[in-house]
């Protein structure tokens, strides 16, 4: 027997050949294992591409949803703002007619007072609004008018501009330009009327303003003073509001100027009516805080 052919015997009598099969048989069917796991592992990895693309697209939905509900409050609250301003705007135009209808019913009395009304008028570098003011109070009828202009160190043409009214009842004086304060309480000092009134240089008096108060502390002796509406329009454009509260109330006073000092007058007796030269500001407030106390 040679060699070769008793390998062969060899190798048929120990089942190697069997063997080799086998096992060639079985890495077959690893490797078909493999590639079912690693077709199994893609799809996986599709579908969590999937899962993630799914999950971002709720993601962003639900930022959608909450970016419109945000909106939707948004305008919800706009609407409801709106809403209460046009009733506000509403509410202030009826206030505003019967105010202008009440000023225009004093104005028409042409009952001739002998009150006399001081006006005080502080002024400091504004030449070319003063006029506007100095001729509304001026223009006041049916009561006697002492106007009196404190020019508190202006640099402009204020006292060529006053210096040209030529009226016996326009009482100029020099302030000393350290501030409203003082230079209203030194036109209070030279006031010989029994009543005193406020102005500003930016106001425009109502025609029948000063006639109405002198009217009402006629027939109502308890009153030390009144107070009305001013409306306001912006110099540099814009809404025109309207300042006004109704019946008069110290607790709100308290908590926020709601008067405007040139719709104010007083009685001329009373003894808090000066300024409070220290304040820089709000001093207006600080006097008819202690006047209406």
């Amino acid at each position: 027997m040679t060699f070769r052919s008793l390998r062969r015997f060899v190798t048929r009598r120990l089942g190697i050949e069997a063997l080799r099969t086998d096992n060639a048989a079985q890495a077959a069917s690893l490797a078909a294992h493999q590639d079912a796991l690693q077709a199994q592992q893609a799809e996986l990895a599709a579908h969590q591409t999937v899962l993630e693309a799914h999950q971002a697209g709720l993601d962003q939905y639900v930022a959608d949803i909450n970016a419109i509900r945000g909106q939707l409050d948004q305008a919800l609250l706009q609407v409801a703002e709106l809403r209460d301003e046009t009733r506000q705007q509403a509410s202030t135009a009826q206030l505003a007619q019967s105010i202008i209808w009440g000023t225009m019913w004093n104005a028409a009395d042409l009952t001739q007072l002998p009150t006399l009304v001081s006006v005080v008028l502080p002024t400091r570098n504004r030449a070319d609004l003063l006029p506007r003011a100095v001729q509304s109070v001026l223009q006041q009828a049916n009561v006697r008018v002492e106007l009196i202009v404190v020019d508190d160190a202006s640099t402009d043409h204020t006292s060529k501009m006053l210096a040209a009214i030529k009226d016996p009842r326009l009482t100029v004086l020099a302030g000393s330009g350290v501030g409203a304060a003082a230079a209203r309480n030194l036109a209070i000092t030279h006031a010989t009327g029994e009543i005193i009134a406020f102005a500003d240089d930016d106001n425009i008096m109502a025609p029948g303003w000063l006639a109405a108060v002198a009217r009402h502390l006629l027939q109502n002796e308890s009153s030390a003073g009144v107070y009305g509406a001013q409306i306001r329009e912006p110099e540099q454009g814009g809404d025109i509001t309207l300042l006004y509260r109704a019946p008069f109330s110290h607790e709100h006073m308290l908590l926020g100027p709601f008067i405007d000092l040139g719709a104010t007058a007083f009685r001329a007796n009373i003894d808090e009516l000066h300024f409070d030269e220290s304040l820089t500001a709000l001093l207006d407030w600080d006097m008819l805080i202690r006047i209406t106390a």
